[in-house]
């Protein structure tokens, strides 16, 4: 976790991983976010605990609406929290999930600010988007610099009411997660700025834990869009000491196995309806913004292909998990794929031999031919079959 150059993945069955994974992150001493599916947060042993769990009567409410920021930033912030939430590659879908954003913010009442409140608006899909045409199609409302994107949006929405229609559909069942009181309960009010745990002068706790059965993957949406929240507020330039030295952020992410496999599933149950491309990975470039400001990850993955899916980074295939991941720990037996991967990863050893080719004569024998070969620094099959104390660094 103190790796100074990027984040850290621990690839393995939690049954195996788990103690090296809490030891890990016990050994922290900044600000943390952890993210679980699984009840690992009571074992870390911090007192400075804020746990975000819809349907828990300790947790707090953190409303994804209210963090996006006015003026020049209002329309990049919207598209922000509309691509995290949806998962698609879908552009006009995500910018009319972000126009519906702004258009609750500067016109729902205070009390309708809220996903539940976007939700319950479009129960009359039609007459919503009557109210959003005749609201900005005209320029009829001024939103700063980002009415222009809106009215884009609007006249968009004009020309083909049918697929604006498609579309609302697909928002408000990507927003079912919100007609469940507790999860509305959860982001109707703001209870903590993720700005304030980023700049915080005070290591903090934050567990955003994901809601268990059958809902679990639909909250999967609102875990990431809280994450894509947060590594945006660890990404704007952040400031100068006296000296003009930039200050880091001491922020250390964890994401634990079982959530990891929920966050990385493709678009579709938690989302809209998954489209042909591939879904996006859960956190962009920005991260990289982030983590130059001292945000760091550590991930707990039963299979590398889900982190993979995590990071993008040139192309976020599996081949390319060491670009995003400079520290793999590997413990226990792993998967095929994880076993191809930290071959790769590994390396292989050169070394000389004897030319298998030559004929055995006498003169071969004081006189041999010798050729480079190689093989691999980790057997593939040594990894798949690995015990569960084992370990590869």
């Amino acid at each position: 976790v103190r790796c100074p150059h990027g984040h850290a993945l621990m690839l393995g069955d939690p049954a195996h991983t788990d103690d090296a994974f809490i030891a890990a992150v016990s050994s922290w001493r900044g600000a943390l976010v952890v993210v679980e599916a699984r009840e690992i947060a009571s074992r870390l042993g911090r007192a400075d605990v804020l746990r975000c769990a819809p349907g828990r009567a300790d947790s707090i409410a953190i409303n994804p609406l209210l963090g996006v920021r006015g003026g020049a930033h209002a329309w990049s912030d919207a598209t922000a929290l509309a691509r995290a939430y949806l998962r698609t590659t879908d552009g006009m879908l995500v910018a009319s999930f972000a126009a519906l954003v702004l258009d609750t913010l500067t016109h729902g009442k205070p009390a309708a600010r809220s996903f539940a409140g976007m939700r319950q608006a479009l129960a009359d899909p039609q007459r919503r988007l009557a109210e959003l045409c005749a609201r900005w199609a005209d320029g009829a409302s001024d939103l700063g610099p980002a009415t222009g994107e809106l009215t884009r949006v609007a006249r968009h929405w004009r020309r083909d009411g049918e697929a604006a229609l498609r579309m609302l559909r697909d928002i408000d069942i990507a927003l079912r997660l919100f007609a469940d009181g507790d999860h509305a309960l959860a982001t109707e009010s703001h209870q903590l700025r993720l700005a304030d745990l980023v700049s915080g002068d005070r290591p903090m706790t934050l567990v955003i834990q994901m809601t268990a059965g059958r809902e679990q993957e639909a909250s999967a949406a609102l875990v990431s869009a809280l994450l894509a929240q947060l590594v945006a507020a660890c990404a704007p330039s952040s400031d100068l000491d006296q000296l003009g030295r930039i200050k880091r952020r001491d922020l250390l992410l964890v994401i634990e196995a079982d959530a990891l496999e929920v966050l990385t599933t493709e678009a579709s149950s938690s989302s809209v309806q998954p489209s042909k491309n591939t879904s996006p990975p859960l956190m962009d470039e920005t991260l990289s913004l982030a983590h130059q400001r001292g945000l760091r990850v550590l991930a707990q993955a039963r299979c590398i292909s889900n982190a993979a899916a995590l990071i993008r980074a040139d192309g976020h295939s599996v081949d390319n998990v060491g670009v995003a991941f400079p520290a793999i720990a590997a413990i226990g037996p792993q998967t095929d794929a994880s076993a191809r991967a930290l071959v790769e990863r590994a390396g292989s050893v050169e070394y000389w031999r004897r030319w298998q080719g030559e004929t055995r004569t006498i003169a071969r024998w004081l006189l041999p031919y010798w050729e480079r070969a190689a093989e691999w620094a980790v057997a593939p099959d040594a990894l798949r079959a690995a015990p569960a104390s084992d370990g590869l660094l």
